[in-house]
């Protein structure tokens, strides 16, 4: 080892320390196993030495490098959060540009801070969230294109924001304020109106969609050579609905009172007497494509 004075305030090896590098050295042990033997024991010096820095540390000393660090720690954890911020941003602007969103593979992931994709089973949270939106189809979420199949269905994105709001979902802080200028024109109007308006327009669209599935049946008995008539139709209203579920599944998260209205206003009929059969004509009907 070198006979040179040592600086005082440089690490130093103990007398045992240096004689045990020596050893090493000298023996014939691998040359990596030497290397690793030696760094270890290199540690002990600059062990002692920061030891000894801290204990003449004076109380002022002390408390100034704590302020020091957490003032170090919260720089860097704002720079964190800008940067994750500014992602977010650019994510989220990109995406509401777009008019619309589908609900199932694209509002579902973006309100969860994933990307779109069809695989919801990978995203946690995501099925539960899908269920609860799809109940409140009709009710609390407007749904703009609800005579589609469930999987084309399409939310705009500041409707989507309100409602995660409303059902007290987290929202990102970048999409809510990307989001945020289309709404006021949704809250100037009072909340019961707006829920009356689309309870009406959800109402509207369904006694359309309705209609249509009667004059299908209508059509398709005519084809058929059956005698058909709408005041007295020969099969159950739960099996006519069940045949009307197939072709509309979006409705059948409502109950079937809600139906007796709208089969007034159409002014259709079920004869009186029929049971329910899974294998009635109705079903022969559409069976048959």
């Amino acid at each position: 080892m070198s006979n040179q004075p040592i600086k005082p305030d440089k690490p130093a090896f103990t007398a045992e320390e240096e004689a045990r590098v020596n050893e090493i050295l000298n023996s014939d042990t691998p040359g990596l196993l030497k290397f690793v033997s030696i760094a270890a024991l290199a540690l002990a010096p600059k062990a002692r030495r920061y030891a000894e820095l801290e204990a003449v540390k004076t109380p002022e000393q002390r408390a100034r490098e704590a302020r020091e660090r957490e003032a170090d720690a919260e720089r860097y954890a704002k720079e964190k959060r800008e940067k994750q911020a500014a992602k977010w941003r650019k994510f989220y602007e990109e995406w509401c540009r777009r008019d619309t969103w589908l609900l199932e593979s694209e509002a579902v992931p973006l309100a969860l801070e994933e990307k779109p994709t069809s695989l919801l089973l990978y995203i946690d949270g995501a099925e539960a969230l899908l269920k609860l939106a799809i109940s409140c189809v009709g009710f609390s979420l407007t749904v703009e294109n609800m005579s589609e199949a469930l999987s084309k269905w399409r939310v705009k994105p500041a409707h989507w924001v309100r409602w995660l709001k409303e059902k007290g979902r987290p929202v990102n802080a970048q999409l809510e304020a990307i989001t945020k200028p289309k709404l006021p024109e949704l809250k100037a109007e009072p909340q019961t109106a707006r829920a009356t308006e689309s309870r009406e327009r959800n109402k509207a669209r369904r006694i359309g969609n309705l209609k249509h599935f009667v004059e299908e049946v209508e059509r398709r008995a005519r084809a058929r050579n059956l005698s058909w008539d709408r005041t007295a139709i020969p099969v159950a209203k739960a099996d006519f609905l069940t045949e009307f579920f197939k072709q509309y599944p979006q409705y059948r998260v409502l109950s079937r009172a809600s139906f007796d209205n709208d089969f007034t206003e159409l002014r259709v009929k079920f004869r009186s007497g029929v049971r329910r059969n899974k294998n009635n004509v109705l079903r022969g009907l559409f069976s048959s494509g």
